[in-house]
């Protein structure tokens, strides 16, 4: 099996480019944000995943190994084949795509081609109990630790688990702190990364409109 190609550029299609490895030329067919983000005639590197249908074997490439974890978890959910699953990653990062999971946010998903309502319900049912799992915290030297809540092992996880989706820790660090201002409770981690993905949500929302 074919784990990762090295080499240049050659075609860039609509659904799949060529890649030039040493006079050998290999079709791989990948989501349309890879696509944009390649050009002609540059060195790249493809990580790939070998598909066979009906004793045809296709080539799919990915441009990390984090995209090509999550296709496979996608292709294994009934009515998510190989196209849909690229149109998936088309259409969103992998850090939008597990926020969407987790917030059960069906329109999001729905915005890949070929993705209506009840797919996505499927997609997120299937995925929403196989996220990644969260790393035990290492909190940043420089974060405010004011209180004992935000000491805790939930807000370190939480944190953790929202600085590894792709969100500044400032603002991590201040949407977690509101929210234990907002409560006497102790909140476990599972809902600290809820309800902390909906507020540094509307905070991204807001700063864009605001733009």
């Amino acid at each position: 099996m074919i784990a990762k190609l090295k080499g240049v550029i050659d075609t860039l299609s609509t659904d799949h480019l060529i890649i030039d490895v040493n006079g050998v030329c290999y079709k791989v067919f990948t989501s349309q944000r890879l696509l944009r983000n390649l050009q002609e005639g540059e060195a790249a590197t493809i990580y790939t995943e070998s598909l066979t249908r009906q004793e045809h074997t296709q080539l799919f490439g990915f441009g990390d190994e984090n995209d090509q974890e999550w296709f496979l978890r996608l292709i294994t959910i009934p009515g998510v084949g190989a196209k849909v699953g690229l149109a998936i990653l088309s259409a969103m990062t992998t850090a939008e795509f597990i926020e969407a999971v987790s917030m059960q946010d069906k329109a999001m998903i729905c915005q890949a081609d070929g993705v209506g309502p009840k797919l996505a319900a499927r997609v997120i049912t299937e995925l929403k109990d196989k996220l990644p799992a969260v790393p035990i915290g290492k909190t940043n030297s420089g974060s405010a630790q004011t209180t004992s809540q935000n000491s805790s092992q939930p807000f370190q996880d939480a944190h953790a688990a929202l600085v590894t989706l792709g969100y500044q820790r400032g603002n991590v660090t201040q949407a977690l702190q509101q929210l234990l201002d907002s409560t006497e409770s102790p909140m476990p981690t599972d809902e600290l990364i809820r309800r902390g993905l909906a507020l540094l949500t509307s905070i991204k929302v807001g700063a864009a409109n605001a733009g």
